[in-house]
């Protein structure tokens, strides 16, 4: 089945073929395969009922059986990945990590699809490999749990995508290092967060566009004229039809006192939650529902600032 809804084409290997799931047919193939099920559950139904049979007995082995095959395919799946994808690759963190962009690509179908997981595969052993050198540290209560790893050197970027497509993060974006560790860190069940700085906190979306719908009724839009970027939402009589819906809404709110106690609390409201720990110029990010048992620092310029400015650390 899965060859008469997938697309086949050519890869690097010269007389090979791929295949892969396309989603849109997918999607539709659902429908179909819910209709053949129920038909082929009430054909068996029907059919031993007419001979006697009883029925629980033959439903709940096929229940059993169905289990069986799911857990069968879950662990099969997952020995798969190991042996073809996760120790199919040699990482050696005595060295940095592949030299950015060594392969330029302008599509994922131009290379064998398993290459394209080489990145989160490093991430998956780089953090195998911190989990086991944690089990041989041994801290104090009072001594400060830093995970110093230089974005510099250990961010592997093996494949540039000219398409600009964005399905492949490039070394160099922001948080993109400590957000992925973060990730692979909390699978090795170590408690870890980053530091993001506090000017690239952005306001909330429904702040930004109360922000928008008041500024619009007191009349202090900036005119864009006929550019896209220049001034103030709303750029063009579209835009402006949408603003004055939602300013009505935002008016019949207000004539609730519940109502009105809600938007001015939103608007009244910080960009980041008041509890959350800071150092320096910088918020420990929120990556679990207890503190951080370490932090992640990826340059060497804020490493030196932790443990030379202590008295920045405030709650």
């Amino acid at each position: 089945m899965p060859q008469l809804f997938s697309e086949t084409y050519a890869t690097n290997d010269v007389g090979k073929l791929s295949s892969t799931l396309n989603p849109g047919r997918s999607l539709f193939f659902i429908p179909f395969a819910c209709i053949m099920a129920v038909l082929g559950i009430r054909y068996i139904y029907t059919y031993l009922k007419s001979r006697g049979y009883s029925t629980r007995l033959v439903f709940i082995f096929l229940i059993g059986l169905f289990f069986c095959f799911r857990l069968y395919g879950y662990f099969a799946e997952i020995n798969k990945f190991n042996d073809e994808i996760i120790n199919s690759y040699k990482v050696d963190f005595t060295q940095p990590a592949p030299v950015d962009n060594s392969v330029v690509v302008s599509s994922p179908f131009h290379i064998p699809r398993r290459e394209l997981h080489y990145d989160q595969v490093y991430y998956y052993k780089i953090a195998q490999f911190i989990s086991i050198h944690l089990k041989s540290v041994i801290s104090t209560p009072d001594s400060k749990k830093i995970l110093y790893i230089p974005a510099e050197i250990y961010t592997p970027s093996y494949y540039k995508n000219l398409g600009g497509g964005g399905w492949i993060p490039s070394k160099g974006y922001p948080y993109y290092f400590p957000m992925y560790l973060t990730f692979y860190l909390q699978e090795q069940n170590i408690n870890v967060s980053y530091l993001v700085k506090k000017k690239d906190i952005k306001e909330p979306f429904i702040k930004k566009a109360i922000k928008v719908l008041d500024r619009y009724k007191q009349g202090k839009n900036q005119p864009s004229g006929d550019s896209l970027t220049v001034g103030h939402y709303p750029r063009n009589k579209k835009q402006e039809e949408i603003v004055k819906m939602f300013v009505n809404i935002i008016d019949w709110i207000e004539n609730f006192e519940k109502g009105k106690r809600w938007l001015d609390s939103i608007r009244e409201s910080a960009n980041y939650n008041l509890n959350v720990s800071s150092i320096g110029d910088y918020f420990v990010n929120v990556t679990s529902n207890k503190p951080p048992d370490y932090l992640i620092i990826t340059n060497f310029p804020l490493w030196t600032s932790l443990f030379f400015k202590s008295s920045a650390v405030n709650k």
